[in-house]
């Protein structure tokens, strides 16, 4: 699959989401893209996540492209970080993204991470009790 997915990402993410289920399937989702944003970028990833998901199996995924937007856009990785089903993962990776984007651009991302982020954990760790 991921001889195919490096040829034809899109057809290969749409063999393995109808016939395959489960951790099996997360695992193959992760993998894949991956494969994906490295052929093609994330533009079309994130089209196919928005059309498909989100979802326990697309979760690792989804942790990929918002880790790719986040060289380019940090405030799309949040959105993407927040659409993680597990809390934990969720929370986890709004604070990388946070503090990924305070190291790069301090003023920019203290004007948009209070309105950005969701969990008061990320909010307390990044930004404090305000």
């Amino acid at each position: 699959l991921a001889d195919w997915a490096a040829d034809r990402p899109e057809m290969a993410v749409n063999w393995a989401w109808e016939h395959i289920e489960g951790a099996l399937l997360a695992d193959i989702m992760e993998e894949s893209a991956d494969i994906w944003m490295e052929v093609e970028g994330p533009a079309p990833l994130a089209d196919w996540l928005n059309a498909n998901g989100p979802g326990p199996e697309l979760d690792g995924a989804i942790e990929a492209l918002a880790m790719t937007t986040l060289e380019m856009d940090p405030a799309t990785a949040l959105v993407w970080a927040q659409s993680v089903s597990f809390e934990e993962d969720r929370v986890l990776l709004e604070m990388v993204i946070g503090r990924q984007w305070i190291q790069r651009a301090p003023d920019e991302a203290m004007e948009n991470l209070p309105f950005l982020l969701q969990s008061d954990e990320a909010r307390a760790t990044l930004i404090g009790n305000e």
